[in-house]
C-alpha cells in the first residue's frame, strides 16, 4: 500500500497543485481573446474579468469589470480616445465557475493533509477522490464553452468602424488555462485508481477471510476425541474405533 500511496496519490497531489497554480494564472491574465487592430495599431487582450490594450506610444493599459455597472462602452464618456472590448455575461459566469471549481480543489488539498492520519485515511482519500474529480469536470467544462462561445459571430469580432472588423484569437491564457485543467483531470484519474486500490484492500484485508479461505480444505475432528478413552464404559473396540484421526496431509490441503 505505501508503493500505491507514492506512485499514486502523491503523484495526484503534485499534479493537482500545478494544474491549481496554471489556472490561477490564467484567471489572473487578459489574454483570453486577443486581436491586433490595424487601423488603431494596438493589441487588444479581452479576459474573462480582465481587458487591456497597447497604446500607439507604448502605453499598457487595463480595465476590469465584475458587473454590468462597473465599466460599460456603450455609456462611458471615454469611448472616443479609449475602445475596450466588452464584457458579456458568459465571461463572468464562467468565472465564478471557474473560482467554485478553484475552491473545490483547494478543499482537496486540505482533505489530502488530513489522510495522513491513518485513522482517516479511507474516507479522507474517498473526498480527496470526490472534490478533484468535480474540479476537473467543472474546470474542462469551462475550457470547452469558452471555445464553442469564442467561435460565435457575436463574440469572435472585434469592431473599429464599418471596414475595421477584427477578427480574435485565442491567447495565451486560455491555453494556460487548458493546461491546467488537464492537469487535474489527471491528478483525478490517479485518485481514482488509488480510490479503488485502498478500498479492495479494505475489503481483503479489513474484512472477513472467508473469501481468502474459500478453497482450503477445514480440518475437522471427531467429537470423541477428546474424551477420556481410558473410561471403562467403552470396550476395547470401542476405544479403538473411536479415537483421534491424524490431520489431512499438507499436500492436499
Amino acid at each position: 500500500m505505501t508503493s500505491a500511496r507514492v506512485y499514486l496519490q502523491i503523484p495526484s497531489f503534485v499534479l493537482a497543485l500545478i494544474g491549481f497554480i496554471l489556472i490561477f494564472v490564467a484567471l489572473g491574465t487578459p489574454a483570453w481573446q486577443v486581436v491586433y487592430a490595424r487601423e488603431l495599431q494596438q493589441w487588444i487582450q479581452s479576459g474573462l474579468w480582465l481587458s487591456c490594450l497597447t497604446r500607439p506610444a507604448g502605453m499598457y493599459t487595463c480595465t476590469y469589470q465584475f458587473s454590468e455597472t462597473d465599466y460599460s462602452f456603450y455609456t462611458s464618456a471615454d469611448n472616443i480616445n479609449f475602445r475596450t472590448p466588452t464584457f458579456f455575461r458568459w465571461q463572468r459566469t464562467l468565472l465564478h465557475l471557474l473560482l467554485v471549481s478553484q475552491v473545490l480543489a483547494l478543499l482537496s488539498f486540505i482533505t489530502f493533509c488530513i489522510s495522513n492520519t491513518q485513522t482517516v485515511h479511507l474516507k479522507t482519500s474517498i473526498a480527496y477522490n470526490v472534490f478533484i474529480t468535480i474540479s476537473a469536470f467543472m474546470g474542462i467544462g469551462c475550457v470547452l464553452a469558452f471555445a464553442i462561445f469564442s467561435h460565435m459571430v457575436e463574440y469572435r469580432f472585434y469592431y473599429v468602424s464599418v471596414s475595421g472588423i477584427y477578427e480574435k484569437h485565442k491567447g495565451y491564457s486560455f491555453y494556460i488555462c487548458l493546461i491546467g485543467c488537464l492537469f487535474i483531470l489527471a491528478s483525478a484519474i490517479t485518485s481514482i485508481g488509488y480510490t479503488v486500490i485502498l478500498v479492495r484492500k479494505g475489503r481483503w484485508v479489513g474484512g472477513s477471510m472467508e473469501s481468502i479461505n474459500a478453497f482450503q480444505v477445514p480440518v475437522r475432528r471427531y467429537p470423541y476425541a477428546e474424551t477420556d478413552l481410558s473410561s471403562s464404559s467403552f470396550s476395547r473396540e470401542d476405544q479403538f474405533a473411536m479415537r483421534a484421526l491424524p490431520d489431512v496431509p499438507r499436500k492436499y490441503h
